[in-house]
């Protein structure tokens, strides 16, 4: 896990990705011109399309990158043991499976 900024909510929103290109960029700047207060944090399935290069998230406002290491592995663990790493202190946090 790269961390690439302090923990600045209570709330965190997980974005699992895989190869999002542009899109993913785009819909992060969105996201920080919002100014909700929450922490970005980008679980990436294996992306080989640069879209998941840790200056390029830090500077849109992410505040943590998971890469999934293993090829065979699903993603679903990869963002479960990211729930486990930053639960401590924070209230809340939601991915489009679930809200935890």
């Amino acid at each position: 896990m790269h961390v690439l900024a302090e923990r600045i909510g209570r709330h965190s929103v997980v974005i699992p990705v895989i190869n999002e290109g542009q899109r993913i960029r785009d819909q992060l700047k969105r996201l920080q011109e919002l100014e909700l207060g929450i922490d970005v944090v980008v679980a990436d399935g294996g992306s080989t399309d640069g879209s998941n290069g840790p200056d390029l998230l830090r500077g849109l406002g992410v505040r943590a990158l998971l890469v999934k290491l293993e090829r065979r592995q699903a993603l679903g663990p990869t963002v479960d043991r990211l729930r486990i790493r930053l639960a401590r202190g924070v209230r809340g946090c939601r991915d489009r499976r679930r809200e935890w």
